[in-house]
């Protein structure tokens, strides 16, 4: 036979209305109990839930969906003679375009041109530090044995250059550096700032 403890504990788990005076200790241990068959149902019914909407259809692959769409596409005739003209067409592009590497490899290099024997043509060089290419030039002239005069002009420097009757090896180099005929009696170089 149930005691009135037995009787109070049973009578919360089925959730029905108990004395005011019974045990709060029974009371709170049925109480814990029915929540946990509480929340043990409705976990049972979410998971009965997922599991029904996961046996659903099995999801198409990519390339199912990319078949099923061509032989589905009425546009395929039009398409496929269109992809071929535009890639034709774009290879054709693509080789019209110049490549600059392939050029510089085909194309010599230039030697520097040489200014003739006795010209009487200025050498023109163009030089973002006008001033201190000029006076480079200068001291680089001076050195390999040569007079040189260096005028100011406006936004560029005039040398005036004497050339020695015999030139030494380190003239001759300078001279074919900068495109002078080394056997030249007077030379007048230009350099100028960048316009």
């Amino acid at each position: 036979m149930l005691n009135n403890d037995d009787k109070i504990w049973l009578d919360t788990i089925a959730g029905k209305n108990v004395p005011e005076d019974a045990n709060p200790d029974t009371v709170a241990e049925a109480q814990a109990l029915r929540d946990a068959f509480h929340a043990e149902e409705q976990l049972q019914k979410l998971m009965s839930r997922i599991a029904a909407e996961t046996k659903t259809e099995p999801k198409e692959t990519f390339i199912e969906k990319l078949r099923l769409w061509w032989a589905s596409n009425t546009m395929t005739p039009v398409l496929v003679p269109l992809v071929v003209v535009v890639s034709f067409v774009g290879l054709i592009v693509v080789k019209m375009i110049p490549n600059p590497k392939n050029n510089d490899l085909m194309l010599p290099k230039s030697a520097p041109k040489i200014q003739p024997l006795n010209s009487t043509e200025a050498i023109v060089k163009i030089s973002p530090t006008a001033k201190q290419t000029a006076e480079q030039l200068k001291q680089e002239f001076i050195a390999a044995g040569a007079d040189v005069k260096l005028t100011n002009k406006q936004k560029s420097y005039q040398l005036d250059i004497e050339m020695p009757t015999s030139a030494s090896d380190k003239l001759r180099d300078l001279c074919d550096r900068i495109g002078i005929d080394a056997e030249n009696r007077s030379v007048r170089i230009i350099v100028k700032l960048p316009e």
